[in-house]
């Protein structure tokens, strides 16, 4: 396809850097652009996509992202038609069906990482049982944009469905022949442990050729600093969940956990069991009440915005019901939340200065939206992937935001809370210093 050397855009004038990535995205039929949150890459997929002549494009991308690509196609003047779809109604067979017939020539894959597992049915909707782009959403298809600053956040075999499709003619093996030759293993009583890469040259050089990395302190130098600390909070009316959590704290299983974390060389926690999953609900419900006044602390008699990230929907309840009996004004959204429901709750965020905080489950919230009317973040429950916080912290660390964005965990006082929240935060510390987590 004939690059037509020119930049068309509506209301949203790119910067130079973009310019200059939208003209070399626009020169290549298959491309990850390994974009760091906040810089612009909704933007620069869409422009390079008009730049390379596609009338037809096809962008999956979380549910919550929906709404957003349509407005920014609107904005930055895309002339070709356009549907924007959830990566989970993507990989119905009758939707997906629909897609096909459709004929687009173009398609992006925002969030990319949500097809790191080459066995998920998202992921085979996508690029095929095989991941070789037969039978899967991207045959036949011009060009192909995986988008994401995270792209294999826990291990290198994540990147494994997208360079089989993008680069077949250099990834020939399956997962399993893939895994083993840049992967180093490890035998535990678990089973085989990737405990690290290899053969790292071999794989840049695979790369090389589609990978594009931005990041983001290379690109918007005045962009004002992100400052993440553990900050420790007593319980309040919390004994008998604090009686319960000194009690499983005690268990080889729950040591095993948090030895895990603090293992840097472990990007993610092993399975986790029923007793685990227990102590996280304990602490994320004793910690409320504390966060509750935290909240007011901040928001109470001031101008200032918020935005709470949690876990578990029963935490982010108790919290909203507190805030609300407080007379403070607060939007929630969740995993059950509707595409419209969420729009409204972020748009109400956004220009209702009345509305003050803004409470976010972490796997509905952490990636695709922007809150920069905020400065000030709160974790009262963190995930147990640092990259995924670091995500969730960025929706307020982003082009349009000129405070200084202050991100607090807050940790449950005497408690493995403690631990926890320590090791978290020095993983996401790590990654934020070497450039690797991003969306």
């Amino acid at each position: 396809m004939k690059f037509k050397g020119k930049l068309i855009g509506g209301r949203h004038k790119p910067y130079p850097y973009q310019r200059r990535i939208i003209r070399q995205m626009a020169r290549m039929p298959v491309a990850i652009l390994g974009a760091e949150m906040g810089t612009g890459k909704t933007l620069m997929s869409l422009m390079s996509m008009e730049a390379s002549g596609i009338q037809r494009l096809l962008v999956l991308c979380p549910a919550i992202a929906v709404r957003n690509w349509y407005r920014e196609a609107k904005l930055c003047g895309f002339t070709g038609e356009i549907r924007v779809m959830s990566y989970d109604m993507a990989r119905v067979p009758k939707r997906s069906k629909e897609l096909k017939a459709w004929k687009f020539d173009g398609i992006v894959l925002d969030e990319a990482h949500y097809l790191k597992n080459s066995q998920a049915k998202r992921t085979r909707a996508v690029y095929g049982v095989a991941c070789d782009g037969k039978g899967g959403l991207v045959e036949g298809c011009d060009r192909i944009y995986a988008l994401s600053g995270t792209i294999c956040p826990n291990n290198v075999t994540e990147i494994y469905p997208h360079l089989r499709c993008m680069t077949p003619t250099r990834i020939k093996s399956s997962f399993w022949g893939f895994r083993t030759r840049y992967c180093s293993l490890r035998e535990t009583r678990y089973g085989v442990e990737i405990t690290g890469a290899r053969n790292i040259a071999e794989l840049k050089e695979i790369m090389r050729d589609i990978y594009i990395p931005l990041r983001q302190k290379d690109v918007l130098p005045d962009l004002p600093p992100l400052v993440i600390n553990d900050r420790e909070v007593d319980p309040i009316d919390a004994k008998e969940a604090l009686l319960e959590i000194k009690e499983l704290e005690k268990l080889p299983e729950i040591q095993a956990m948090v030895g895990h974390l603090e293992n840097a060389a472990r990007p993610s926690p092993l399975n986790m069991g029923e007793h685990v999953a227990t102590l996280r609900r304990l602490i994320g419900s004793a910690k409320v009440g504390a966060a509750c006044e935290y909240i007011l602390d901040i928001v109470g008699n001031s101008p200032e915005k918020l935005i709470v990230f949690c876990y578990h929907k029963h935490v982010m309840q108790a919290l909203l019901e507190i805030l609300q009996k407080k007379k403070v004004d607060t939007v929630l959204v969740d995993g059950s939340c509707s595409q419209k429901q969420r729009a409204v709750a972020i748009e109400r965020f956004r220009t209702k200065p009345e509305c003050k905080v803004f409470i976010g489950q972490l796997n509905a919230c952490g990636t695709a939206i922007t809150l920069t009317e905020a400065n000030q973040v709160v974790f009262i429950e963190q995930d147990w992937t640092p990259a995924n916080n670091l995500q969730a912290a960025k929706r307020a660390h982003r082009i349009g935001q000129d405070r200084p964005v202050y991100v607090n965990n807050l940790m449950l006082h005497n408690s493995i809370d403690e631990r926890i929240s320590a090791a978290l935060t020095a993983k996401t510390l790590h990654l934020m210093e070497i450039g690797l987590c991003a969306a």
